[in-house]
């Protein structure tokens, strides 16, 4: 039978086509893939060994390497180490003295970032450097020996190797240390033979920066310096240029009250007189430059006040008083021998001058008593004295005082070797002199 053009014929299934295959990845995205990979390793790794690992292998070494150095145990809190930031956080840090568990030095934190600054620069770049609460402890034994006296013998024999000669024309090592400060730190030092302890508390230190870079060297940096020094307060601020041809510093000194008759002990030799009291206040500023193949120069300007000074005889005999001496300065020039003061004012002393019975004056006793004299050695008459060379004349020095002021003065004469002793007073001596 014919086919009927009207209906529609359906055509045999098919089979469906397998799916084509992956097309393979390019060489250059594998490339990428494995160095991600890598990537997200040595990351993984730098971050659990930089958190997790150094600090303590830090820790172990530098305990156990300080403790043999040193011979005293020294322990360690705590050691931070951030990778990222750069920091480094060293607390609880401490080195015992050698047979006590007292100790010897210590303080509570040290902070250090380095900045990414340092690896272009091929030099250290460190934006802080933070010490906190710092504490030294210093004793001086009997036999004049200190506790850190065996460290000293320690190093001063180890041979000293001799530095490498400079490289012709090499550059020196730059670097720039930032934001230097010493906060809250403390020094005690026991002096046994003098049966005296000595304190310094509140020990400040502040550097802005210290960097030989070229961009820095001509740049002033402005250190400050605080601290308490036996119950008085002691400051010094200035600014330097430490790396500049001509080291131009000036710094400024102020001083409340320091206490004179306290460090009177470390005179060598033994004084013939007592200080019962005597303290000193400073207001100066000093000057210093260094320019090569150029003569140094040191300026000192402003003030300076001696107040409540009070002399005696080893009977507490009272020989000088003096209520207060102040100095106005100009400009002093140390190594110019020149001084210009605007004003001495010396206020209310009181002299007292005895003559005893032997004719000798009760002001010559005053000083440091004669060391005994050593036996001089055997002179041989064969041997020719040494000759020595002339000294050069030395100049003069130059002072000039604008006005000098002796207020209210008191001076009282006493003859012992009279019958009966004479006695007179002088009150009150006052004296003005101008443009001296």
């Amino acid at each position: 039978m014919a086919d009927d053009p009207a209906t529609p014929t359906t055509p045999p299934p098919t089979e469906p086509l397998p799916p084509a295959p992956p097309a393979p990845p390019s060489p250059s995205l594998v490339r990428w893939k494995k160095i991600a990979l890598w990537g997200a390793g040595l990351l993984t790794a730098f971050t659990l060994i930089g958190f997790f690992g150094l600090p303590p292998l830090l820790k172990s070494i530098l305990t156990k390497k300080l403790t043999e150095l040193l011979h005293r145990e020294t322990t360690i809190q705590e050691i931070r180490l951030n990778p990222f930031a750069m920091t480094l956080q060293i607390n609880g840090f401490m080195i015992k003295e050698r047979r006590s568990p007292e100790p010897f030095v210590a303080f509570e934190e040290l902070f250090v970032n380095l900045e990414g600054m340092s690896l272009i620069r091929l030099g250290p770049v460190v934006s802080e450097i933070r010490l906190t609460a710092p504490h030294v402890s210093i004793t001086r034994h009997d036999d004049l020996t200190y506790n850190f006296s065996d460290l000293l013998e320690a190093f001063s024999a180890k041979p000293a190797q001799p530095p490498p000669p400079p490289k012709q024309d090499a550059e020196p090592l730059r670097f720039s240390l930032n934001n230097i400060q010493l906060l809250g730190g403390r020094i005690d030092f026991r002096d046994r033979p003098k049966h005296t302890d000595h304190t310094i508390r509140d020990l400040t230190l502040i550097i802005p920066f210290l960097s030989n870079l070229p961009a820095s060297v001509k740049i002033f940096t402005t250190p400050e310096f605080r601290a308490v020094v036996n119950g008085t307060p002691v400051g010094l601020k200035g600014q330097t240029k430490p790396f500049d041809d001509s080291f131009a510093t000036e710094m400024h000194l102020d001083i409340d009250k320091f206490d004179i008759p306290t460090y009177l002990e470390y005179v060598p030799g033994k004084l013939t007189f007592k200080l019962p009291s005597a303290s000193l206040d400073t207001r100066l500023t000093v000057a210093f430059t260094q320019f090569k193949e150029k003569s140094p120069t040191l300026t000192v300007a402003g003030a300076v006040a001696l107040n409540n000074l009070v002399i005696t005889t080893l009977e507490d005999q009272p020989v000088f008083s003096l209520p207060l001496l102040d100095v106005q300065t100009e400009l002093v020039d140390v190594f110019g021998k020149s001084a210009h003061l605007k004003s001495i004012l010396i206020k209310n002393p009181e002299l007292r001058v005895k003559r005893e019975r032997d004719g000798s004056l009760n002001l010559t006793k005053l000083g440091l008593e004669p060391p005994p004299e050593a036996t001089p050695p055997p002179s041989n008459k064969d041997t020719k004295p040494e000759s020595k060379p002339e000294k050069k004349p030395e100049s003069p020095v130059r002072v000039q005082v604008d006005e000098i002021t002796l207020d209210s003065a008191l001076v009282d004469f006493t003859d012992a070797t009279t019958e009966p002793a004479f006695k007179a007073t002088i009150q009150p001596l006052t004296v003005t002199a101008s443009h001296f």
